[in-house]
């Protein structure tokens, strides 16, 4: 099964916002395993599977992004881009790729980085790690 960073991290924070219950996640994580959906974004398979609406989605997917400003990663301009071109494409019914990957297909930043951000504010929500991939403490 090869799910993004980006989709685990959606999920854990649509449960941590009270949006998903940790086993409407893990099913949402199962039908994306799916050959048939695994080009399909976690949020729209949680909307899809009728366990949330599109802008509770919306809004999990603007914090990932302003925490890419915040990072460093991402300018504000580069993520209100980003977020339009989100809503034009779901307007238009075609599939909208998550922030990370526009940001990567944008070549705003590499996709390496966005995960290896993923996975470090993972960490950091649990106390595992105060340094980002490739830091270290030591003088």
């Amino acid at each position: 099964m090869n799910i993004s960073q980006e989709d685990r991290w959606i999920g854990e924070r649509l449960i941590k916002a009270g949006v998903l219950t940790k086993e409407e996640r893990d099913h949402v994580l199962e039908v994306q395993a799916e050959p048939i959906n695994k080009h399909i974004r976690f949020g729209d398979l949680a909307v899809r599977e009728g366990y949330c609406e599109e802008g509770e989605i919306e809004s999990i997917g603007g914090f990932l992004g302003e925490m890419l400003v915040e990072a460093g990663l991402l300018n504000s301009e580069q993520l209100k881009t980003l977020l339009d071109l989100q809503k034009s494409m779901r307007e238009s019914g075609l599939f909208a790729p998550n922030i990370g990957e526009l940001a990567a297909v944008r070549e705003f930043c590499d996709k390496q980085e966005i995960e290896d951000f993923i996975l470090f504010s993972r960490r950091t929500s649990r106390g595992v790690s105060s340094e980002m991939p490739g830091e270290s403490s030591d003088w």
